[in-house]
């Protein structure tokens, strides 16, 4: 499988750092491609937990394999990520983290790791997303990972997230009508 190919590669020599043109590395693709072993493999021989892609990507620029894994809903290699030391705090050009990403496509089971996993540092539930323009990522700025879960309709993300502290009645800062948890579902 493509772990014994990682496992080859790096023996001959290769790069696992390097950076295709489209901006994404081998860690990159391994954890959102839900490639665990090949993940574990990338990082144990130094591959870069917080090389982000360079270039605006379908999922945003700055996205570091545990912000990808926790888009494409990968809760196993998110959890791994976490585990080897990925920064659940990274923030992406948009101002996501990997909570936002995961809110914003419903995957309940990398919300409740993520959750998991910040109880051990100083985390900000309500944290806003800079928006930064970038609609061709369904963004607003000023949202928070609540806002994303309701707009996504998942019932058990914002459950999970009111659990864990999640303001429902901060509002959404974008400068246009901002409507709060309630308005959005």
């Amino acid at each position: 499988g493509h772990s014994a190919c990682v496992d080859l590669l790096i023996r001959e020599g290769a790069e696992v750092n390097y950076t295709k043109r489209d901006g994404f590395t081998a860690l990159l693709l391994a954890a959102g491609f839900d490639q665990l072993t090949t993940v574990r493999t990338l990082v144990r021989a130094g591959a870069d937990l917080e090389m982000g892609t360079k270039i605006d990507t379908k999922v945003s620029r700055g996205c570091t394999p545990l912000l990808y894994a926790a888009h494409m809903g990968k809760a196993a290699v998110s959890r791994a990520l976490m585990q080897l030391g990925a920064d659940m705090l990274h923030r992406d050009k948009s101002g996501c983290t990997a909570l936002h990403l995961a809110c914003k496509n419903g995957h309940a089971d990398v919300v409740s790791g993520l959750l998991k996993g910040f109880k051990a540092q100083t985390f900000d539930i309500n944290v806003r997303t800079n928006g930064d323009g970038q609609r061709n990522v369904g963004l607003a700025h000023g949202e928070t990972a609540l806002h994303l879960a309701v707009k996504n309709g998942s019932a058990r993300v914002v459950k999970l997230l009111i659990n864990a502290g999640a303001n429902q009645r901060m509002r959404v800062a974008d400068g246009r009508e901002s409507p709060d948890a309630f308005a959005l579902a």
